[in-house]
């Protein structure tokens, strides 16, 4: 088991996405940043390299739904003069769908919020490639954590 990227606990790990970087982080501390999908690796020794670094390329390339979606499309919608229930036939949705989407009590899925997007005419989904991963051997590597520690005691 690895330790906490932000406090150092000896916890299972997270990846979360947290001011621009990517990190390995305990339950306690993701709350921090916006969680990640797990990587799946699934490569077999038996597959061409180039096929190997086509998937490791795809299986570290996410798409992520914009924090401001339910404002974006309800904006979108209102401008293109079409009500909820014209959003919902466009999109294949039941009416009680758009609705929660549009006051924020659901987070579209990633095909339904590709759906709206080519509908409303906006970028909902965005890709994010995290950067490699660095990992240390050492034990007493300083976290984040210890960073903000530091800074406080100057």
């Amino acid at each position: 088991m690895a330790s906490c990227d932000m406090c150092g606990s000896e916890k299972p790990l997270n990846p979360v996405f947290v001011e621009g970087t990517t990190l390995q982080v305990c339950s306690s501390c993701s709350r921090y940043g916006k969680a990640l999908p797990k990587p799946i690796h699934s490569a077999s020794s038996q597959q061409p390299s180039q096929q190997r670094a086509r998937q490791r390329m795809e299986s570290e390339t996410n798409e992520l739904l914009v924090d401001t979606f339910a404002s974006l499309i309800k904006q979108a919608r209102e401008k293109l003069g079409m009500q909820q229930k014209d959003l919902a036939q466009a999109a294949k949705e039941k009416e009680s769908v758009i609705q929660h989407i549009e006051s924020g009590k659901l987070k579209p899925s990633l095909p339904l919020a590709q759906r709206l997007e080519k509908i409303l005419h906006i970028t909902l989904v965005e890709l994010y490639i995290p950067p490699a991963n660095i990992s240390s051997s050492q034990d007493n590597a300083l976290t984040i954590g210890d960073l903000v520690k530091i800074r406080k005691k100057t």
